[in-house]
């Protein structure tokens, strides 16, 4: 389990546990940060973007070409974007800030 906050444009979420097994979009909507997630985590949306700072990014599992390509044409992406719906919320590591690209 591990601990993290999600910096959401509906507001400012702090989780302490994180069940296994559930993407981190998945999460997330399930508590109520806001994140479309249009596709329902299908990779073929984009829309449940977020980022993190460059030390948290570095520790996360390597992206896959399929998430690279749809990152590829998103406004707003950085160098540590990542698609919600491609990572574990246990791959979060503690104290994370996850912040939600509006």
């Amino acid at each position: 389990m591990t601990g993290f906050v999600v910096k959401a444009p509906n507001g400012e979420f702090t989780f302490d546990e994180v069940p296994d097994g559930v993407t981190l979009m998945e999460f997330m909507k399930s508590s109520g940060a806001d994140v479309e997630a249009a596709c329902e985590g299908n990779l073929a949306c984009a829309t449940c973007h977020v980022f993190f700072t460059e030390e948290v990014f570095a520790q996360l599992p390597d992206k896959d070409e399929f998430e690279d390509v749809m990152l590829e044409f998103l406004p707003g992406v950085t160098e540590t974007s990542r698609l919600s719906c491609q990572l574990k919320a246990t791959d979060v590591p503690d104290g994370t800030v996850v912040t939600v690209v509006e």
